[in-house]
């Protein structure tokens, strides 16, 4: 991309460049909730825990889909 058309790209919009998600509200999905949950458990982690947790999350979540699809 040159400097024209980076100066043509429409500006992000506010979820585009939210960085953290909303984690807040319960989705009502038991298995969402718990991985949502464990994904606030980075807050005040160390950098070195991040992965894991994050690896984590990714399971969980694989696995609420894999029942989705049972």
């Amino acid at each position: 991309m040159d400097v024209d058309e980076a100066a043509e790209a429409p500006a992000p919009t506010e979820a585009q460049t939210r960085s953290e998600p909303d984690t807040d509200e319960p989705t009502g999905v038991a298995a969402v909730d718990a991985a949502l949950e464990r994904l606030r458990d980075r807050e005040g982690a160390p950098v070195e825990a991040h992965v894991e947790i994050f690896d984590d999350v990714q399971r969980q979540l694989h696995e609420a889909l894999a029942e989705l699809e049972e």
